[in-house]
Parts: structure tokens; C-alpha cells; sequence
């Protein structure tokens, strides 16, 4: 069974910015841009956001499954409105076209998570995050901080500002902190989940972050499941990376598609740009795949759980291969599209509880 593991000491942030650094380069130009909003602007009416014409997509999906890939294709492709790329977290080695995310969104989430002693990589103790204690944390500015809350009230500015729908936002942590946001926006908007093997997940974190295979397992399974359930009641679009990597013209086709038929239609119409699209698509950035000749260890459907590699034996291999076999069944369950009905009983249910 997947037992809850201890806090990280690691970096909160994923993109290994530095908060004060960022926010120092940034806070000056930012209030001066798009969120020049009323004080009702930046914050919402308090309810699941308002219903209507949705004034933007979320992305949804764990850490390092490809969704900055979903939302470059959206936004350069298709037009939708990220920002001014200076307040935007820069582009990595390990993700050379970009992460399409607003660096004070990411700060907030992080005070939404730090205010409950968590951080994106704290393991079984995400489960706990209540998005009630951080939205009161919020609203009474006692979030402990080192980085002001005002970061959020910039970000909210700009996403219930309708002059800059439709927009993108997109931070793997929304998996955890998306209801608190919820009722701060004023529209509901659509949520857009995309999700990747987690034996691939597992290796980048393992190699980015140092973490082992079961802990970058346990945390794709609380991401997965949480952007599920905390999407509920949203128009959702779903997609994969797998997909994506298959035939990405197609595949993003889909996406507009679908987002289309959420009432959120792309502020470009025109044919979808294969040179851009193929710029994105480089086969040489898909790091750490699966392992495809592995002996099969079980099969859902048409879906075939095959083994994998690993540096460690005894104990641990033990438990990597429980936890491993567990996210698969919620990996195939996602292919099937048998996870996204409402009466989907997680395989882990007694450790993801219904919220």
C-alpha cells in the first residue's frame, strides 16, 4: 500500500527560481501591466466562479508530463493569452521551449501550500491540503510568508480581467490548489488534464530531483487523482502526452475542438501553423521513456502493465513495484476514460479520499 512519506526539504519550486530574485525583477513592471483591475477584479464572488462564457482554460496534469508542451501549442498556436512573457518563469535545460506559467500564480500556490506546512513535493501529506484553510489563510493576509500575498491578487487581476480572455494558466500545483482558486476567480473555467506514463514521470523526477522511483510514483498518483476529483463540475477536456507525441496536429485539433465546445473558442481561427507545431514536437526532448520490453505484470483491457528498470532490490524494489502497479491501474483506467466517470472508485480510495 502506498504509506505516506515524509516532507521534502527540497526547493519548493520546481523551476529552481529564486522567489525573492523573481519577484523583485518583476513586481514593478507587473503592476503596471494588464492587472491594472478593481478591487472586485482580482478577487472572485466568493462561489465556485460564476457561470457564463468561460474566461479561460486551466491546465491540469502532474509535474513533468508534458503539459508545458499542451500549453505552448494553445497559446502560440492558437493565441491564448499567457502574459507579458517577462512575467513568465524562463525556459530551462530541462524544458528548452518553456513553461508557459505566470511566476506570481506559481508563488501563490506555494503560499497556498506553504500556509498548511506543504510543499508541491511533500507526498502523501498533499492529500490533506484543504482548500478552505488556504483560501482563509488568503483573505486574512496571515499566510506565513516569505513572499508577499499580493503575488496572488496580481495573477487574479489579470484572469478576471475579461479584456485579457481567453486566457491560459497553467502550474502542475492547480492539481492540489485548484478549488481554493475556484472561488476566487469570477468565471469557472475550463480544465483541460493531460496526463503521462508514470514510470516516465518517475524517471525525470529521479533524475531532476533526485527523488526515488516510488516517491515520483506516489506523487503522480496524488497529482492525477486530485486534478481529477478537484475538476469535477468544470467543462473538461482531456488529452495525454502519448497522444500528443502520436500525432500532435490531430491531437490539438481535438483540444480546440473540445475547448470549442466548453464555449471557449481560440481568439485565432485560422489553420493550425504545422511549422509552429512541429517546432514544439521534437522527439529528442522526450525524455525518460517507459520501458517497452518489460515481462508483463498485468493487464487492464487492452492496457499492459509491463516491468521496469530500477537501481534498487530488496525492500525497496518491493515497495516500488506495489506503488508502481497501483499508479498503472489508474494509468490504464485514464486511457479507458473509465476514471473520469463520476462513480470511478480510486484503486488507492482508502489514501485518496473523495473530497
Amino acid at each position: 500500500k502506498l504509506d505516506p512519506n515524509k516532507k521534502s526539504d527540497d526547493e519548493d519550486d520546481e523551476n529552481a527560481v529564486s522567489a525573492e530574485d523573481e519577484e523583485e525583477e518583476n513586481v514593478d513592471s507587473a503592476d503596471e501591466e494588464e492587472n491594472s483591475a478593481s478591487a472586485d477584479e482580482q478577487e472572485g464572488d466568493g462561489g465556485d466562479g460564476g457561470d457564463g462564457v468561460p474566461p479561460g482554460v486551466v491546465v491540469l496534469g502532474m509535474h513533468r508530463s508534458t503539459t508545458s508542451l499542451i500549453a505552448g501549442l494553445i497559446t502560440e498556436v492558437m493565441g491564448f493569452n499567457v502574459g507579458p512573457k517577462h512575467l513568465l518563469i524562463q525556459n530551462a535545460p530541462d524544458n528548452e521551449k518553456g513553461f508557459y506559467e505566470r511566476l506570481d500564480a506559481v508563488l501563490q500556490n506555494d503560499e497556498f501550500l506553504r500556509s498548511q506546512d506543504m510543499n508541491w513535493a511533500s507526498g502523501m501529506e498533499l492529500i490533506n491540503y484543504d482548500y478552505k484553510k488556504a483560501l482563509s489563510a488568503y483573505r486574512s493576509k496571515k499566510v506565513p510568508t516569505k513572499v508577499p500575498t499580493r503575488e496572488g491578487q496580481k495573477s487574479l487581476a489579470f484572469y478576471n480581467n475579461e479584456v485579457n480572455s481567453p486566457w491560459l494558466q497553467k502550474d502542475p500545483r492547480m492539481c492540489i490548489t485548484l478549488r481554493t482558486w475556484l472561488k476566487l476567480f469570477n468565471k469557472k473555467p475550463v480544465a483541460l488534464f493531460s496526463f503521462r506514463h508514470p514510470l516516465e514521470v518517475a524517471y525525470s523526477l529521479k533524475k531532476r530531483q533526485k527523488f526515488d522511483l516510488s516517491r515520483g510514483l506516489k506523487l503522480w498518483v496524488i497529482y492525477n487523482a486530485r486534478a481529477i476529483q478537484n475538476s469535477a463540475g468544470l467543462c473538461r477536456v482531456f488529452s495525454s502526452s502519448e497522444k500528443i507525441f502520436a500525432n500532435p496536429t490531430e491531437e490539438l485539433k481535438k483540444i480546440v475542438g473540445a475547448l470549442s465546445d466548453c464555449d471557449l473558442k481560440p481568439p485565432i481561427s485560422k489553420d493550425f501553423d504545422a511549422k509552429v507545431i512541429n517546432s514544439f514536437i521534437d522527439t529528442k526532448l522526450r525524455h525518460n521513456k517507459s520501458n517497452d520490453n518489460g515481462a508483463v505484470l498485468a493487464q487492464h483491457g487492452d492496457c499492459v502493465v509491463k516491468d521496469f528498470k530500477s537501481e534498487d532490490n530488496g525492500y525497496e524494489l518491493k515497495i516500488q513495484k506495489e506503488v508502481y502497479l497501483q499508479a498503472m491501474n489508474i494509468y490504464c483506467d485514464l486511457k479507458s476514460g473509465k476514471a473520469y466517470k463520476a462513480n470511478y472508485e480510486w484503486p488507492v480510495s482508502s489514501l485518496i479520499p473523495k473530497l
